[in-house]
């Protein structure tokens, strides 16, 4: 039997830890050993750090599996033996895990992980398994070291789902951190991240009962924080909330143009002037400063909800022509030749309005020609425009956009566009 001979245990445990390409073998033989396992492993822990992590990790998750009285001290000695600052940095970085891994085993063994442990995890190693540990353990006094974490590049994610599963004593804390950083002197690249996420986590939950944090933050210069700050506003209509949602969109953190991408769906016509103002930026700033062209997607998304609006609208359809390059503008036309927006058209057909007077549905000519405009050969679709356009002007109508169909929309949109805002017919 093994345990017959302690020194060969160690010899024969620290074999298979070691054998990289043996891992799975390794577990069944010291989960086979049993408690007879737990001394090789602390001592092959006690070697200290190595270049390579995976043969440490592996000892301190065989050790977690164990359940033996001892685990849990051999655990905390490794969290706080060999602090990572004093370490080479190639042997920093393989411990960084060793550690997680530790603290990581700790929260999972029932009642083992202190608040000294897990706060000692975070602020002097700064592992990501303790600041979720403080969550999962559901650490309260640990709340405020988790809300300063959401100006951390590193931490910032795990230190936000650890603060949700805090809730609800973490709102107070983390508005606590966001007061303190919009009242800062000094407006830095920190304390703008640290807006940007505890207005972003604040959105997540319930609304707020205040809104004072949130206007005081839809008037910062930096618009990733005012879009945040939109994104946790009660009333989300509001023109200085949709604008800054808009620019959002069009922001260079893609979770936050997510998010507000969902909050302007539902926006209505209140979307169209803040849209138009963001699509007319040449470029937008990030928290430090930096002016980046905004993503392609982005502003074809925010086009395609304008356009949606302006389509049975030539004023509107008109003003967005004048700002929008064309080929950015063709790229966005077909997809709002929706069955929605047909709607709409033949809604206003049937109150009979200026647009659509004058049209009849049985003028075979001009159905046909509006159908050509989605032929499969551009040079039918040239001519088919031409026909169709001067037609019209002779007849003195305007098209409706029923008349138009899908084909034509994706093959010919800006022909179309121009058939929709062309000169209004004169009245006798």
């Amino acid at each position: 039997m093994h345990g017959h001979d302690p020194q060969a245990d160690v010899a024969r445990v620290a074999g298979w830890i070691d054998d990289l390409a043996a891992h799975e073998q390794a577990t069944e033989r010291i989960m086979a050993m049993g408690l007879a396992a737990v001394e090789p492993l602390a001592d092959y822990l006690r070697r200290g750090p190595q270049a390579i992590s995976q043969p440490r990790v592996l000892a301190v998750r065989m050790l977690a599996r164990l359940h033996d009285a001892r685990v849990p001290g051999l655990l905390r000695r490794l969290l706080h033996d060999h602090p990572l600052h004093g370490l080479p940095p190639h042997l920093a970085e393989s411990e960084y895990r060793v550690k997680d891994a530790a603290v990581e085993a700790l929260a999972l063994t029932q009642g083992c992980a202190t608040a000294e442990d897990v706060l000692f995890a975070i602020r002097h190693e700064r592992l990501p398994a303790a600041v979720r540990a403080a969550g999962f353990l559901r650490l309260t006094s640990l709340a405020p070291a988790l809300a300063g974490l959401l100006a951390d590049d590193v931490l910032a994610e795990p230190a936000a789902t650890a603060l949700s599963a805090l809730r609800p004593e973490s709102v107070a804390i983390v508005e606590a951190h966001i007061r303190a950083w919009l009242d800062a002197e000094t407006d830095t690249a920190r304390t703008r991240l640290g807006l940007v996420r505890g207005f972003a986590w604040l959105a997540t939950g319930p609304a707020a009962r205040d809104d004072t944090l949130q206007r005081q933050g839809l008037r910062h210069p930096c618009a990733a924080v005012r879009a945040a700050a939109a994104l946790a506003m009660r009333e989300g209509a509001a023109e200085p909330v949709v604008q800054a949602l808009a620019h959002g969109v069009l922001g260079r953190d893609g979770l936050l143009a997510l998010a507000c991408r969902d909050r302007l769906r539902h926006i209505g016509p209140a979307l169209f002037e803040p849209a138009m103002d963001a699509l007319c930026a040449d470029a937008e700033p990030d928290v430090y400063g930096n002016l980046h062209p905004a993503d392609g997607n982005a502003r074809r998304w925010l086009l395609r909800q304008v356009l949606r609006q302006a389509v049975v609208n030539p004023e509107r359809l008109r003003y967005i022509v004048s700002c929008v390059a064309p080929d950015e503008l063709a790229a966005c036309l077909y997809h709002v030749a929706t069955p929605s927006i047909e709607r709409h058209a033949d809604r206003r057909a049937r109150d009979r309005s200026a647009v659509v007077r004058g049209w009849s549905k049985a003028d075979e000519k001009a159905g046909y020609l509006a159908g050509l405009l989605g032929d499969a050969d551009p040079m039918v679709r040239r001519t088919a425009y031409q026909a169709l356009h001067g037609y019209l002007a002779a007849c003195q109508v305007r098209i409706p956009l029923r008349a138009l169909p899908a084909s034509a929309w994706r093959r010919s949109p800006l022909r179309c566009l121009r058939l929709l805002l062309a000169p209004r017919p004169r009245t006798t």
